[in-house]
């Protein structure tokens, strides 16, 4: 057994703790010096004279327990049962222990492992290792601990089973995990790799999915989803591999959702590797059949309703193209309809584009967008598909077809958002693919939504007062608070 502990800042002077050490005679060793006063041997530690009062024990009889070390980089361990010298303790774990967080944080998971103990009513570290069963027991850290399990650990996992080591490099397994031996875990992935490795099914009881911290805007999009299909679920990890973990999950339709917060899936927190995150997780979900959708947090909640609604063929309302009559569409009536309707809105060159409308009894229910392709950077075509979009929770069979037999002649082309859509219906309409672009980026601050455009030099000269020259635009942006969203790419087609 090791038992090691912090040190506290008393400024007490060697004299005294040696008269204070003297005062506690006849105890055998520090470990019931520790116990008896705990107060005078974490200031033996502090003053290093742990030697000193080794001699005064010797002195008197006593038998110095050699297992107490004393070490420069002290960490808390509250007790490990299971190694036979500190030398074998500290050869297995002091890499972890090096790489572990400053001094600062030690008082306050001392205290926690106080308040452990006073809540199982466990008067001394030491007494965690009154059995054998501890030589195997559960390694647990103070962050899965705080933060992922919480009291649910706590409950399932007995005193008596119990190991604290507090370090969140140190692995965890449990006693009784048959795998305890072979499969060492470590946070945050434990979940991940036992499924990886096929074993999630053996692995015990405590290491079922963390709880995961979910916004308002999830719940709320999750318990729509599950009043249009019952079987719906949510944060469900999609076997094989980690990355395939979604926010909902509807089985019946192989449909999954991810409701992403702008903050939280920006470059602030993960830097430039958040480019491909969103791409590899929609591949890892097409690899398994299942079909999924991004949205972001700043997009109007009633159209991602009737996006889901026609993506799991429940709209609201449907009617047929053949019934209805199509007429051109001035600007602001399209530009309100598609504001409300779109999932992008209206967007941009406003006065040049041409809109297609198809009214059902003077009512507008569906609107195609044209705009010249000089305004699109010259994309090798005379016009660009801009948008096309029906009336909230509503299903118009036909009526791309229709709108669409009223374009403008010449070369078009257009792009699909592979977040949302797969292009089936650009194939209907007999465009060609033509590529796949690589993922997008936009800008948000503090969680707001910002233009790609207002990454532009010329924006940024305008915007900043400090703008330097020599910082790129990614470095300009992120010193004043903006950070780029990445997207899963785009799709282009041509027709021709």
């Amino acid at each position: 057994m090791v038992i090691t502990v912090c040190e506290l800042r008393e400024s007490w002077t060697r004299e005294k703790v040696e008269e204070r050490v003297k005062a506690l005679l006849p105890l055998t060793n520090l470990v019931e010096i520790k116990q008896r006063d705990p107060k005078t041997y974490s200031a033996l530690r502090r003053l290093k004279c742990v030697d000193a009062v080794k001699e005064i024990i010797r002195a008197n009889g006593g038998k110095p327990n050699e297992h107490i070390v004393d070490y420069s980089w002290e960490r808390i361990v509250e007790i490990h049962d299971g190694c036979e010298s500190w030398e074998q303790f500290f050869a297995e774990h002091k890499p972890a222990w090096r790489s572990a967080t400053a001094m600062g944080r030690m008082e306050d998971l001392r205290n926690r492992g106080l308040s452990l103990r006073k809540k199982w009513s466990v008067g001394s570290a030491a007494k965690f290792a009154s059995n054998l069963a501890t030589r195997r027991s559960a390694i647990s850290n103070h962050r899965l601990l705080k933060k992922h399990l919480g009291t649910q650990w706590q409950t399932h996992l007995p005193p008596s089973s119990v190991t604290i080591i507090e370090d969140w490099e140190i692995g965890f397994a449990a006693s009784n995990c048959r795998f305890r031996n072979e499969f060492k875990i470590k946070f945050p992935r434990h979940y991940d790799r036992a499924q990886d490795r096929g074993i999630l099914e053996h692995v015990c009881r405590h290491m079922s999915p963390p709880p995961v911290n979910r916004s308002v805007h999830e719940i709320l999009l999750f318990e729509f989803v599950k009043s249009l299909c019952p079987d719906t679920e949510a944060n469900v990890w999609l076997s094989g591999n980690p990355r395939s973990s979604v926010d909902i999950f509807v089985p019946s339709s192989s449909l999954a959702i991810e409701f992403n917060g702008l903050k939280w899936h920006s470059e602030r927190h993960k830097g430039e590797k958040m480019r491909w995150v969103h791409l590899l997780k929609q591949q890892a979900c097409a690899d398994r059949n299942v079909r999924l959708m991004h949205f972001w947090a700043h997009e109007k909640t009633q159209v991602i309703h009737s996006v889901i609604r026609n993506s799991l063929h429940m709209p609201l309302r449907r009617l047929s193209a053949r019934k209805g009559e199509i007429a051109p569409v001035d600007y602001p009536v399209a530009k309100a309809f598609l504001d409300r309707s779109h999932i992008q809105g209206y967007g941009t060159h406003r006065s040049f584009r041409i809109n297609v409308g198809l009214y059902f009894d003077g009512v507008l229910e569906a609107v195609m967008s044209f705009s010249p392709s000089e305004f699109r950077n010259g994309e090798g075509a005379d016009w660009s598909l801009v948008r096309f979009a029906c009336s909230l929770d509503t299903s118009i069979s036909g009526a791309a077809s229709r709108l669409f037999s009223r374009r403008p002649s010449g070369t078009i082309v257009s792009y699909s958002d592979n977040r949302l859509f797969d292009g089936a219906l650009y194939e209907i309409l007999g465009f060609e693919k033509v590529g796949v672009s690589a993922p997008d980026y936009f800008y948000e601050k503090d969680g707001i939504f910002v233009p790609k455009r207002e990454g532009r030099h010329s924006t940024m000269k305008k915007r900043f007062a400090n703008y330097s020259p020599d910082l790129v635009e990614t470095e300009q942006m992120a010193s004043h608070g903006y950070f780029r969203v990445w997207d899963c790419g785009k799709t282009k087609w041509v027709y021709s």
